[in-house]
C-alpha cells in the first residue's frame, strides 16, 4: 500500500493542468501520517515532494508539501539504511548527513558557517599518514614522534592543542590561516591532506528540504508546464529585456553562501562560486517562477 501511494503522488508530476486537485490534497495528506521506513522509500516521497512545492498547481499543494518537507529530519531520523542518502543525486536531505573531501575554501566556508556540523571523518579518513608532513608545522614536538612511530595517534595531538570549544577541523583550517604564505599555498597544502569530512545536515534551512528563497508571489502551475513548440526564440529576442537588477554586498554575500552550501551538498564545486566577485551579483526574472 504505501509503494502505491507513492506510485499515485509521483503520477501527479504530469497532470498539470489539471481542473481539480482534490485527490493530489487527498494522497498529501495520507503521505503526511503514513509511515517510511526504507530510504529508497523516503527518496521517493522527497524528491515528489520537491517537485511538487518547486511547481505547485495551488496554494493548498503548496502549503502541504512545504509542512511534510519541514518535518523531513524526523522520517529520515527512522530510516533503516541511511547510506542511501549519501548518494550525489539525492544527498542534502534533512537529517542526514555526508561524507567528502572538500577544497580549502569551501572547507574553510563550511566550518565557518556551521561549526558543530562539519568534522574530520576520523572513522573513514583512508590517509592519516598525510597529516604528519603538514601538522609538524603547527606542532613542532610532534616532529620528533611521526617519523619514527607506526600509528602516531594524530587526534590525541590535536586534541592536545585545540581549545575545548574548537573542532579538530576548526583548530586545523585556524593553523592553516596563520601560515606565512600565499593563498594558493594555504590551499594546496590543506589539499595534499585528502581530508575526508562528515558534514552532518541535520535540520538546517539549508538543506534541499527546507532551503526557500523569499518571493512576493508564488507562481502556481494551473496550466500544463511549457514545451518546447511552445516556445519562440525570435519571438523572445525581440521582446523586452528581462528586468535585472544588481544586489547589494549583503545579498550578494547571502545568496554566494546559499550557492555554496548547496553545491556542497551535492558534491559539486564550482570556481566562479568558491572565488566569486561579490560586487557583481545580479538577478534576473525570466517570470512563471523562475
Amino acid at each position: 500500500m504505501p509503494l502505491d501511494l507513492l506510485t499515485r503522488l509521483e503520477e501527479w508530476k504530469t497532470r498539470y493542468g489539471a481542473p481539480d486537485t482534490g485527490a493530489l490534497r487527498r494522497l498529501l495528506s495520507a503521505a503526511s501520517t503514513r509511515r517510511f521506513r526504507d530510504a529508497a522509500s523516503l527518496i521517493r516521497l522527497h524528491e515528489c515532494l520537491l517537485f511538487l512545492r518547486a511547481y505547485p498547481p495551488s496554494e493548498e499543494v503548496m502549503r502541504l508539501a512545504d509542512g511534510m518537507l519541514s518535518s523531513f529530519a524526523r522520517r529520515t531520523a527512522a530510516a533503516t539504511d541511511p547510506s542511501a542518502f549519501e548518494d550525489p543525486t539525492v544527498s542534502g536531505i534533512s537529517g542526514t548527513s555526508l561524507a567528502a573531501v572538500f577544497s580549502y575554501e569551501v572547507a574553510r566556508q563550511l566550518a565557518s558557517r556551521y561549526p558543530r556540523s562539519i568534522e574530520i571523518d576520523w572513522e573513514n579518513y583512508e590517509h592519516p599518514e598525510k597529516l604528519g608532513p603538514v601538522l609538524r608545522r603547527f606542532l613542532p614536538l610532534l616532529g620528533e614522534d611521526w617519523p619514527v612511530e607506526a600509528h602516531v595517534p594524530y587526534r590525541e595531538w590535536m586534541d592536545a592543542a585545540r581549545p575545548r570549544n574548537s573542532s579538530h577541523l576548526g583548530w586545523l583550517l585556524e593553523q592553516f590561516s596563520r601560515l606565512a604564505s600565499t593563498a594558493r599555498a594555504r590551499a594546496d597544502l590543506y589539499e595534499s591532506l585528502d581530508l575526508l569530512l562528515v558534514w552532518r545536515i541535520g535540520n538546517a534551512r539549508t538543506s534541499r528540504s527546507r532551503l526557500r528563497l523569499p518571493v512576493r508571489k508564488p507562481f502556481y502551475h494551473t496550466e500544463p508546464l511549457l514545451r518546447r513548440s511552445d516556445i519562440s526564440l525570435v519571438r523572445e529576442m525581440a521582446g523586452p529585456p528581462l528586468p535585472v537588477t544588481s544586489l547589494s554586498r549583503t545579498e550578494s554575500r547571502k545568496m554566494l553562501d546559499l550557492i555554496l552550501d548547496t553545491s556542497a551538498m551535492r558534491y559539486r564545486e564550482l570556481y566562479g562560486f568558491t572565488h566569486p566577485d561579490a560586487a557583481r551579483v545580479f538577478r534576473a526574472d525570466a517570470g512563471r517562477g523562475v
